[in-house]
């Protein structure tokens, strides 16, 4: 990443941080800002070193980062508008209120994220009189706005918590904010390390179970997750409960390549399944069928893979709707097993959902 100083030296260099979707392509095809990376780079080093001259070049990411969020093709708040927010308002500058403002209305989902607050911290109760003067299309907007004396008096209490969220030292930041950071710059060693160390200073146990296997995920280190799963297997209700573990242990098995000891959720599932009938009616049971013929697709072994297939295809006759996803994978896992007569129903099938849902 590029330091913060050749930004303050030099502003013809600032469009380096502006959004480009034209030059990176995800591998599902959905275009990326490939520079928003290094604007958020360059917000925490701003961060750990405020200065009143960053001003603009403050301004200047927050305006990117805006028009990112609007021409990418996922929604939601980022860390980079939070901290872009948060460092534009610690200039207490009334001319970004509409800049506060806009980005508080990107979409719905980046509006529940963001705090509304941000557009008030300059002025507070004095913000309106300053929109209706200096931007009156603005006023029209937030006219209608009834701000409550409490929201201005708690306006103290809500910027000492955006401060406490954005330290002026990388040491006071919690180990649960580092690895966010360190998985999205892709520094998986140092992401571990930050969310194992927050595990160790958590009571709630069960929760923090969730949370470690979701990290794990995202880290790829499956054989982690597959542990996790297995505390959970053990205290999971039979039936349901079992069935969901059981087919989020399939799924990770499978990012695993297939090894031999998933074939072990076989005849546990199928146990599972005899004593409760609606997972032949709902998501679960699509979602579990199609990990068990992503699994056999994979599988090495034919004395693993067939009898797998066997109980693959006798759960998918039981379900009562099916995906394409669902369609492809049995194709699949059925030419892997040479059972080409169900490959090919497979395959017809997987085409007719395919024209019904137009791609």
């Amino acid at each position: 990443m590029r330091p913060l100083q050749r930004y303050r030296n030099n502003r013809d260099v600032w469009l380096e941080l502006a959004p480009d979707f034209v030059h990176a392509v995800t591998t599902d095809d959905e275009t990326i800002d490939i520079n928003a990376k290094q604007r958020y780079f360059t917000l925490i080093g701003i961060q750990y070193d405020f200065q009143e001259c960053d001003k603009e070049l403050v301004r200047y990411l927050f305006q990117q980062e805006i028009s990112s969020l609007i021409n990418d093709d996922s929604t939601g708040t980022t860390d980079a508008l939070l901290l872009g927010a948060y460092l534009l308002a610690r200039y207490q500058d009334p001319i970004d209120i509409p800049l506060l403002h806009e980005a508080k209305h990107i979409d719905m989902d980046t509006g529940s994220g963001f705090d509304i607050e941000f557009m008030y911290w300059a002025l507070k109760s004095q913000t309106h009189d300053y929109v209706r003067a200096h931007f009156p299309d603005l006023y029209e907007d937030i006219k209608d706005q009834k701000e409550t004396d409490l929201f201005y008096e708690n306006l103290d209490s809500w910027w000492l918590e955006r401060c406490s969220q954005h330290p002026a030292n990388p040491t006071e930041e919690s180990d649960y904010a580092m690895y966010e950071r360190h998985l999205y710059f892709g520094d998986l060693n140092q992401a571990r390390k930050h969310v194992e160390n927050w595990a160790r200073n958590e009571v709630n146990a069960k929760s923090t179970l969730v949370t470690l296997k979701y990290a794990y995920k995202s880290l790829g280190e499956y054989q982690d997750v597959i542990e996790i799963l297995k505390i959970h297997l053990s205290e999971a209700k039979a039936g349901w409960d079992k069935v969901s573990v059981l087919s989020e242990m399939l799924e990770t098995y499978v990012e695993l390549k297939s090894p031999p000891e998933a074939f072990a959720c076989f005849a546990q599932i199928d146990a599972e399944l005899s004593r409760f009938h609606n997972w032949k009616d709902v998501g679960l049971g699509r979602i579990l069928v199609c990990a068990a013929f992503e699994y056999i697709a994979l599988c090495e072994n034919n004395d693993l893979a067939m009898p797998a297939c066997k109980l693959a295809l006798s759960w998918f006759r039981e379900l009562t709707s099916h995906t394409y996803v669902l369609l492809i994978a049995g194709e699949k896992a059925t030419r892997r097993c040479q059972i080409l007569i169900h490959a090919e129903k497979f395959r017809q099938l997987a085409e007719v959902e395919r024209k019904r849902i137009g791609i």
